[in-house]
């Protein structure tokens, strides 16, 4: 299996995204959050729905 090295910039965006998130949902009901793309490319669209269920999974880990 060949490991592929992510940009450092990649992970920090991540990072960012994934805490920004938890944020927005301690102040707002899950079903109040939108989000808005500038650019509705597929590729974003489907890295921003991964980002969702794995924050969506951490959230509804950490109530357990």
């Amino acid at each position: 299996m060949e490991i592929t090295k992510v940009d450092p910039r990649v992970l920090r965006t991540r990072r960012l995204l994934i805490a920004s998130f938890i944020t927005v949902t301690q102040v707002k009901e899950f079903k109040d959050i939108t989000i808005q793309m500038k650019q509705p490319l597929i590729a974003q669209r489907l890295m921003l729905i991964s980002l969702i269920n794995t924050i969506c999974s951490m959230l509804l880990y950490q109530k357990k």
